[in-house]
């Protein structure tokens, strides 16, 4: 009668345990598909001001002319919440560093590059941003009189002390309200508006890697390969 050979009980073993391996391989990587074709949340925030006496944004009409913006840290009401963060930063406001060019007129238009950057209330600009947003184009789509939507879909990325995960594919947009118009008689032939402004942005979660999960089961493969000694 042949005797079974004295590792077959290791290899049995080290079999099962690669199924295991295997299962948990697409356990893993399965929720992660979904990441591929779908943006997340990052960060939003409601329109902060009561009135188009208090806004956001301007925009100057002109080739080239402006987009500047911003929201001190004196004024309320702008509570920007951010995905994985539990809390809402309360009051929080935001800068424009440097005014962004600004090529259109009322039917729409373009800008240049630009960086838009978020603090918490108290903070110093001197310090590192909650939510840096920034960008190498932007496109203006009007829709009258009403709410006009300026869309960053060029070169943005998305940093910051509040961001939690690496970022691919981000995007952002303000959706403009009360707007205001600047000279001109009232909204015929105006030279720019202005305008109050809700926040959206999102982004593809960067996929959990799977290398040290196929580098585990490398490993875990070869030291189950040692020779077992003979007697």
């Amino acid at each position: 009668m042949l005797k079974p050979a004295k590792n077959q009980g290791i290899s049995c073993y080290r079999g099962i345990m690669l199924l295991v391996l295997v299962g948990a391989l697409f356990v893993v990587s399965a929720p992660n598909q979904g990441y591929a074709d779908s943006p997340q949340l990052v960060a939003t925030f409601a329109d902060p001001s009561l009135s188009g006496n208090t806004p956001l944004f301007e925009i100057d009409f002109g080739y080239p002319g402006s987009l500047t913006g911003g929201w001190t840290d004196d004024q309320t009401g702008l509570n920007l919440e951010i995905v994985g963060v539990d809390d809402p930063y309360m009051d929080a406001f935001f800068i424009m560093p440097e005014p962004i060019v600004y090529y259109g007129d009322i039917r729409g238009g373009s800008t240049g590059p630009g960086t838009i950057e978020f603090y918490a209330d108290g903070d110093t600009v001197m310090a590192e941003a909650l939510l840096k947003l920034e960008f190498g184009y932007a496109s203006l789509g009007t829709m009258g009189v009403g709410a006009d939507s300026i869309i960053f879909i060029d070169n943005v990325t998305i940093s910051g002390t509040a961001i939690q995960s690496t970022l691919e594919m981000e995007e952002f947009s303000f959706s403009f309200a009360n707007k205001q118009p600047l000279g001109g008689n009232g909204w015929i032939n105006p030279s720019g508006f202005t305008a109050t402004a809700a926040f959206t942005s999102s982004a593809v979660p960067e996929p959990v890697s799977l290398g040290l999960l196929a580098l585990g089961s490398l490993v875990f493969l070869r030291v189950g390969r040692r020779p077992v000694a003979r007697r």
